[in-house]
């Protein structure tokens, strides 16, 4: 009986934390994985799709504007699917709520872009 006590204590000092990290780990990797399929990091063609509005946006700009968008736009609320709103809905939504994030010209233009570049590239897809 003291030898299985032992044994159990071991196992729940060594394999549980263990387990614990890989746990972790795996719904680390899962929301990872989420994000990017639902908010894909830029690339070419959404760069230029938004240059296309505005022909001074750089991939950096593009990269910045997603990054406020998961991190700023999520701490009062969860990050809203790109293509759960039309454009003209994102066009109003966006200045209300650069404004409630207290962004700064840039930092709301470079979340305009990303958004509304993703979106229009979104409406493409559908219509093929």
């Amino acid at each position: 009986m003291r030898q299985m006590i032992h044994d159990c204590q071991l196992f729940a000092n060594r394999a549980l934390p263990t387990l614990f990290l890989v746990s972790a780990g795996l719904l680390v990797s899962a929301c990872t994985d989420n994000l990017i399929t639902r908010f894909p990091p830029p690339d070419v063609a959404l760069l230029q799709q938004a240059q296309q509005a505005d022909p001074a946006i750089t991939m950096a700009d593009l990269d910045h504007g997603r990054k406020l968008y998961l991190t700023n736009c999520t701490a009062c609320h969860s990050a809203e699917p790109i293509g759960r709103y039309s454009l003209s809905d994102w066009q109003v939504i966006l200045p209300d709520m650069s404004a409630e994030s207290k962004f700064n010209a840039k930092q709301g233009r470079d979340v305009s872009a990303y958004v509304l570049s993703y979106r229009r590239m979104l409406a493409q897809q559908s219509t093929r």
